[in-house]
């Protein structure tokens, strides 16, 4: 083969058994080492997709391998902790770097502020947890049904103070949300509130084209938050509260 597409799930399944068991790796059925593996198929290039996805595990891979060129892409090698951080700069320093020339603008982004009227029904986190979740407190809007609606109304005035005053022909709107079950009780309120708009949503064994033709597609950041065209997409809104600069900054 003149090109070989690997996942790093994959190739660090093998490191994980290789620390374990060594050279006797050999015996499950890998004929060579992790380090032997570039020069054994003669592989001259190796590079890496969407390296902030998967971190620790292409740093790993730089551990337990040689390959005469490295090239790593990544349009979000950033992050809020410190180490993290020292260990991007570790691995690739800034002078290895493509000299970023700086963005071109074009989105305008906006910030809609709301607050629940009883906060007590709202769970910020999972149970044993400090953290916030945001999968907790969607949870927590299902579970009361005038929450739910005025939630609901919510979305629906921000898709009318936004999609819905842009002139754009063929103009399409992806909305982002948590769970899956509030991105299905979304989907046919919006289709209830806009009859005249495609409404679909995109998750999990969903057929791609709903992604692609909908006029207003209700997704996760998982299934559609990275490396996504979407044709005339004029309006994103994102319900879900993630502190990740990667995702944010992905889904911008």
């Amino acid at each position: 083969a003149k090109a070989i597409i690997i996942s790093n799930t994959t190739f660090n399944n093998w490191l994980k058994l290789y620390e374990r068991f060594k050279e006797d790796t050999v015996d499950l059925g890998y004929p060579i080492a992790p380090y032997e593996f570039f020069r054994t198929l003669k592989i001259g290039v190796r590079l890496i997709d969407e390296l902030h996805q998967h971190y620790y595990g292409c740093f790993k891979t730089d551990l337990f391998t040689h390959v005469t060129q490295s090239i790593a892409l990544s349009a979000t090698l950033l992050s809020d902790d410190p180490f993290i951080e020292r260990m991007h700069t570790l691995a690739y320093p800034i002078r290895d770097r493509y000299a970023d020339i700086g963005l071109n603008k074009y989105i305008d982004s906006y910030a809609i502020h709301y607050r629940f009227r009883k906060p007590e029904l709202i769970r910020t986190c999972e149970y044993g947890s400090n953290n916030y979740s945001h999968n907790a407190v969607e949870k927590s809007i299902m579970k009361h049904v005038p929450t739910v609606d005025r939630y609901f109304q919510l979305i629906k005035y921000t898709i009318d103070i936004s999609y819905n005053k842009c002139r754009r022909k063929g103009k399409k709107l992806l909305i982002f949300a948590y769970t899956v079950d509030i991105i299905s009780r979304l989907v046919k309120y919006l289709q209830y509130k806009y009859p005249y708009y495609d409404v679909r949503r995109y998750v999990e064994d969903d057929d791609y084209s709903n992604l692609m033709e909908a006029d207003i597609c209700v997704s996760t950041l998982g299934s559609s938050g990275t490396a996504v065209d979407i044709k005339n997409l004029s309006t994103v809104i994102l319900t879900t509260t993630v502190n990740s600069p990667q995702s944010n900054v992905q889904s911008l």
